[in-house]
């Protein structure tokens, strides 16, 4: 497709060697005018045929050309003094749009995501694998869209997310070997892988607002915004915008702007270093992350099912070297990676394979709590029900500062929930995993940790003499005490309700005999509330009476004496 004069046009045409040597390999001597070392646009838009012996303008117009009678333009346009004078081995330039063409086949290879084709009609249906394409045609993706399509020379071209892209030129030539195809980036990224093929000549470009690309033999990028970004991943190309030229060798790339102004190019970043990647993610989200890259302002992920990353199945940018990823299925995935620099250049891709087995998830751990205490001489764990557990659940602990490779138990459950009774005090980790009826077990749950202290011990019968009851129990350094006393066995309404620094309390005797109930908490330094330990019960005997008519009573909850 001719480019509009009112468009400012840029060229980034692949070369096979240097750019003096491709412009030596144009020229004719004297029989054809020489072009300029650097082609300008239009250029891009011809076939370079070599002369055969016998060769003649008429034979090859009536071979090549839509219009067999097309001859004399060819020799006007190739400045021929002598129309007769064909050398052996010298060169014809010849219009592409004057050449005798068939269409070319243009597949939708792989898609992913939500992606749109839009027909030259205005129609519009789901793109769908195996689709054909052809001029006109336009791919739309979403947000999570991906397309890969496959030109009938083999190029490859994938339509990134979020971009708009039409077919705006698709044909197979008369000429052996020459085709031409031309996509038009209305907006969004694409990369190119282009087909080397026989014949040397850039027939492929990829068209934005501000620029085209034209290449051969090489694979790169272009995105298309406010600006043009290309970058060359394989092959050597030259940048033109207007009137200046700049060459653009392989780990360069260059920012175009509307203006047609072509950047100096600048190499491309370094591909970042995924030595530390894990080779298994056993979580829905992973979270990876990379060493600091100098000049990086951000880098770009994408993860596919196949190791040519024709069906992206994840694309994300992040400023940061933390990269997170989630929406995977379990799996073996390809993960590539490249930095992205301050001008909005992608640098060099770094490549890498992991395995995701996330399924199915474990279930929340309930109790004990992570970091919690208890005071008991067992252990119920328990954690919430899992629908896709459907084959029960494994269950395992271990000594806080010890190893899950020898558990100190290990068991097998149908519900959600585990009992180990005795259980020795110390600390622990535990965690659980959910099994399928079926297949292989899903991933280890976070280990939760947890201390178990002895139980409080019971309370020593208290002595009980004349004038006092005195209660002790044992006690740790730094713990408080909450103490009850009463005559309900259920210590519902307790007559004596004491918050101590010590484990020990004295009482005066009561006047009234009979039996009494108590208990007490222990509370921890750090702030622990332990149980409270069994009520516990013993008898006083009634009234003692002392000289003088005295008698001890209990008043208001408390003893006095009269």
């Amino acid at each position: 497709m001719p480019i509009s004069p009112a468009r400012t046009a840029v060229v980034v045409r692949a070369r096979r060697s240097a750019i003096a040597a491709a412009a030596a390999a144009i020229g004719f001597g004297n029989a054809l005018a020489a072009p300029p070392a650097l082609l300008p646009v239009a250029d891009t838009e011809t076939h370079i045929l070599t002369v055969e012996r016998g060769d003649t303008l008429i034979g090859i117009a009536r071979r090549l050309l839509a219009n067999r009678g097309g001859w004399r333009e060819i020799a006007r346009l190739n400045r021929m003094a002598d129309p007769d004078v064909l050398p052996t081995g010298s060169q014809l330039r010849i219009p592409l749009d004057r050449m005798a063409a068939r269409p070319m086949t243009v597949e939708v290879i792989e898609t992913v995501g939500h992606a749109s084709l839009v027909r030259p009609d205005g129609s519009t249906s789901p793109l769908a694998r195996g689709t054909s394409l052809g001029e006109g045609d336009r791919i739309d993706t979403g947000a999570d869209g991906y397309a890969t399509l496959r030109l009938g020379d083999g190029s490859l071209l994938r339509v990134q997310a979020e971009s708009s892209a039409e077919v705006a030129r698709a044909r197979n030539y008369a000429a052996a070997d020459t085709a031409a195809a031309s996509l038009r980036l209305l907006r969004g990224r694409v990369e190119a892988l282009v087909a080397r093929l026989r014949g040397g000549q850039p027939h492929f470009d990829v068209r934005t607002p501000q620029a085209t690309l034209a290449v051969r033999g090489t694979e790169f990028r272009v995105s298309s915004g406010a600006e043009t970004h290309g970058e060359v991943v394989h092959g050597l190309v030259d940048a033109r915008g207007g009137a200046e030229g700049k060459a653009l060798a392989a780990g360069y790339g260059t920012v175009i702007g509307a203006d047609g102004r072509v950047a100096e190019p600048v190499a491309l970043l370094p591909a970042p270093d995924l030595s530390g990647l894990p080779a298994v993610f056993e979580r829905k989200l992973l979270r990876i992350s990379l060493p600091p890259l100098a000049g990086a302002a951000g880098w770009r992920v994408q993860v596919a099912r196949d190791a040519g990353f024709g069906a992206v199945e994840h694309e994300s940018v992040s400023a940061t070297p933390e990269l997170r990823i989630a929406g995977l299925g379990d799996g073996r995935w390809q993960l590539r990676v490249r930095a992205i620099n301050a001008q909005g250049l992608e640098g060099l891709d770094a490549v890498g394979s992991f395995e995701l087995h996330a399924e199915p998830e474990p279930p929340f751990l309930n109790a004990p709590a992570p970091s919690g205490k208890l005071r008991a001489t067992g252990v119920r764990f328990a954690w919430t029900a899992n629908p896709a557990a459907t084959g029960g659940y494994r269950f395992q602990l271990a000594p806080a500062d010890g190893s899950f490779d020898a558990p100190i138990a290990e068991r097998a459950a149908n519900g959600n929930d585990v009992t180990l009774d005795p259980l020795a005090p110390g600390r622990y980790r535990w965690r659980v995993a959910s099994l399928p009826a079926d297949g292989r077990p899903g991933p280890w749950g976070d280990a939760v940790e947890f201390t178990l202290a002895p139980p409080p011990a019971g309370a020593q019968s208290p002595e009980v003499d004349d004038d006092e009851m005195r209660f002790a129990w044992a006690g740790e350094p730094g713990q408080t005490f909450d103490f009850q006393l009463g005559r309900d066995a259920a210590m519902a309404s307790p007559e004596v309700v004491a918050h101590l620094d010590t484990p020990r309390l004295s009482l005066p005797r009561p006047h009234a005999g009979g039996r009494f109930y108590l208990r007490y908490r222990a509370i921890d330094a750090d702030g622990f509330i332990g149980p409270w330990t069994a009520i516990q019960s013993f008898d006083v005997d009634g009234c003692i009476e002392g000289g003088a008519d005295q008698c001890w009573r209990s008043g208001a909850g408390l003893l006095t004496r009269r």
